[in-house]
């Protein structure tokens, strides 16, 4: 049978993460993948202004993701890459198995056309700009330099790559609502096609 493949997007903070991770607790047939893992090592990323931006599209290896959902939808087992933020690299890689359901997440998910296509369901979380300072200062805490790519990479970025993806969405879900209600609203959302 074919697994049922889910595509979470939206900005940044809007806890997509960690929702994939609540449902893939809730039920052992789910596969969690995020497109974090795609992040091309720092040499080959763009610069914006003085920063290495890891919030451009061109920061993200999508042909690399592409063949392993194409592989996961196929039923194959694949490995994917484990990257670290820390050290802006691929660390290792991991066995990957189908599951029932594939969830994979991310905020520049839904901006290539052969991949949003390939989803049976495309949700996007939207979260208003405070509530995502908030949760990206909480994050930080207190690092001015990352405030500062924040404010200067991060936020220009969304409103030029992230924010106009969710036109492709499937369902727009507000990402503000607690935790566990919002779990449950992509759970109602998956049954619809399982």
């Amino acid at each position: 049978m074919r697994p049922l493949l889910i595509g979470i997007a939206g900005p940044p903070c809007a806890g997509k993460t960690t929702l994939c991770a609540a449902l893939s607790k809730r039920d052992g047939e789910v596969t969690h993948i995020s497109m974090e893992s795609f992040y091309k090592d720092t040499e080959h990323m763009p610069f914006y202004r003085q920063y290495r931006n890891f919030d451009s599209p061109k920061s993200i290896n999508f042909e690399s993701l592409s063949y392993v959902l194409k592989q996961i939808v196929d039923g194959k087992k694949v490995t994917i890459p484990v990257y670290s933020k820390e050290e802006a690299k691929c660390v290792k890689e991991e066995l990957v198995k189908p599951t029932k359901i594939i969830l994979v997440e991310g905020f520049l998910l839904f901006s290539r056309k052969p991949i949003r296509q390939m989803f049976d369901a495309r949700i996007y979380i939207d979260i208003n700009s405070d509530t995502q300072a908030k949760r990206k200062s909480a994050r930080n805490s207190g690092n001015d330099l990352n405030q500062e790519y924040y404010n200067k990479v991060l936020i220009p970025m969304a409103k030029k790559y992230v924010i106009p993806t969710k036109r492709y969405a499937d369902y727009v879900l507000d990402g503000t609502h607690p935790q566990d209600i919002l779990a449950d609203e992509v759970a109602a959302i998956i049954a619809k096609y399982q």
